[in-house]
């Protein structure tokens, strides 16, 4: 009887069953391909950093480097009376300039 059956089923029979059967086995390796795939994480995006211009910032006040005091009507009566002594030879540069310091 199979004997029968095989002389039945022609060549192109025969290959279109194989055709088929390779199909079915193509597609099984597809899906078991795409199954065990990992999902692609999606990419970050790198910032790039922010390159700031080297440029000093502007200058809206200016203060001095020396404080300066107000120097009121006594202190200078202070340094001229200094500065007479000074000049007299009562006092020595080095002992004026302390003096003045000392009121400035």
């Amino acid at each position: 009887m199979n004997t029968i059956l095989l002389g039945m089923i022609g060549g192109g029979q025969v290959l279109a069953v194989f055709l088929l059967l390779l199909l079915g086995a193509g597609a099984i390796v597809l899906i078991v391909v795409y199954a065990t795939k990992s999902t692609p994480q999606p990419t970050k995006q790198v910032q790039k950093p922010q390159v700031k211009p080297n440029i000093p910032p502007k200058i809206t006040e200016t203060k001095p480097l020396v404080e300066k005091k107000q120097i009121d009507h006594d202190t200078i009566e202070k340094l001229e009376k200094l500065n007479e002594l000074k000049n007299k030879g009562a006092l020595t540069e080095e002992e004026f300039q302390e003096q003045k310091k000392r009121l400035l």
